[in-house]
């Protein structure tokens, strides 16, 4: 599948996934649509059913949501050159400077942007009750998304407690899916949206006889975010083992030092 950042115009235009889906359409490409509330803004409704309709048409489509409210990027990024006020439905006030969360006026803006042009900033145009429609439609997949966590000193999003927020907030106190359909949304949905080209997947996402050991032992009713914007860095509580391929890498809630048991996988190669 080809993953696909759609092409933004105006705040809730649907011009680009429709771009998309018509090219997806005609050569028969299967396509992942990345980041679906932060691309459809306020006309989720419509992307969805667009999707939806891809679907029934015949068009191998997904799509996915990573659950946090705003988006993160450099404030050089291409999109702060044009007209993003317009694009995100938004305004400097929306911005945060990730390094001290200081919310920006357009004069402190155009400063960072101008002395600080790798600078972090966090993006608050995403309203909750997108994110919380997103999550229930059948087969949205659910993701996590990072910026490079290169310093301990960097407020990088705090996307890494993605699946423990969905675990906490809407699965167990919102009560918006059960559990077993949140999991799914974490593991089974993404692993066959690749398998067809990367046959390793076909033993993720699943625990079952010659999957690989790839566990995540959590209590349901004390699992819990912990990362915020201004604090990105806090593990998430109620997690007391991961095992990849067997091997744990967290012990007790604390992670074992020096074991490396992951493998990359990648799809076979081509024969010529």
């Amino acid at each position: 599948p080809v993953f696909v950042h759609v092409r933004r115009g105006p705040a809730g235009d649907p011009s680009g996934l429709q771009e998309i889906l018509v090219e997806a359409k005609r050569t028969a490409t299967s396509v992942h649509i990345c980041h679906i509330t932060h691309n459809a803004i306020n006309n989720l409704e419509f992307f969805l059913a667009e999707i939806r309709q891809a679907r029934a048409d015949g068009v191998d489509v997904t799509t996915e949501i990573f659950p946090y409210n705003a988006g993160s990027v450099y404030i050089s990024a291409a999109v702060f050159q044009r007209n993003w006020r317009e694009v995100f439905a938004a305004d400097y006030s929306d911005i945060e400077w990730a390094a001290t969360g200081e919310r920006l006026t357009e004069e402190s803006f155009m400063d960072y942007q101008r002395s600080q042009p790798l600078g972090q900033i966090h993006n608050h145009y995403v309203e909750e009750v997108w994110t919380r429609r997103a999550i229930t439609e059948p087969g949205m997949i659910v993701v996590s998304d990072l910026l490079p966590m290169e310093s301990l000193d960097l407020n990088v999003a705090p996307h890494n407690n993605s699946f423990s927020k969905v675990l906490a907030r809407y699965v167990r106190e919102e009560k918006l899916l059960d559990l077993a359909t949140a999991l799914a949304k974490m593991t089974l949905l993404p692993a066959r949206r690749v398998e067809a080209v990367a046959p390793s997947f076909k033993r993720k996402g699943r625990i079952q006889v010659g999957a690989d050991a790839d566990i995540t032992v959590f209590d349901a009713d004390a699992i819990l975010d912990k990362a915020t914007y201004a604090n990105p860095y806090q593990a998430a509580e109620g997690i007391s083992y991961v095992l990849v391929n067997g091997v744990p890498v967290l012990r007790d809630g604390k992670l074992v030092a020096s074991v490396y048991p992951g493998e990359r996988l990648t799809a076979p190669k081509k024969q010529d």
